[in-house]
């Protein structure tokens, strides 16, 4: 945790929403991205895929994407977005796990 008490976010992970997982990591490619895991993991349609630059010198500190299969495809101007954040556990029953009670 910081001096004001916030734990520091580590990495910020953007999931968009997407017709064509396939399609959309071809578009990636072509901005230095490459799959780290997708579901299912080969020969079938795409559900899901993660996605980071490999050319950076840590990749966890680097850009990271997840793609989703939208059901039903999407449309103009409907769909948002899911920002992951990545932080350290904030405390100890966090780091197994637990959820803290209050």
């Amino acid at each position: 945790m910081t001096e004001a008490g916030v734990a520091p976010i580590r990495g910020l992970v953007p999931m968009i929403h997407v017709a064509d997982v396939e399609r959309s990591v071809a578009f990636y490619r072509h901005l230095g991205f490459e799959v780290g895991n997708s579901v299912p993991p080969e020969n079938e349609r795409k559900e899901w895929a993660w996605l980071y630059a490999p050319g950076v010198p840590d990749w966890k500190r680097g850009p990271n994407l997840m793609l989703t299969r939208q059901s039903g495809g999407t449309r103009a101007n409907s769909e948002g977005f899911l920002l992951y954040l990545s932080t350290p556990p904030i405390c100890k029953c966090c780091a197994l796990g637990s959820s803290p009670r209050a």
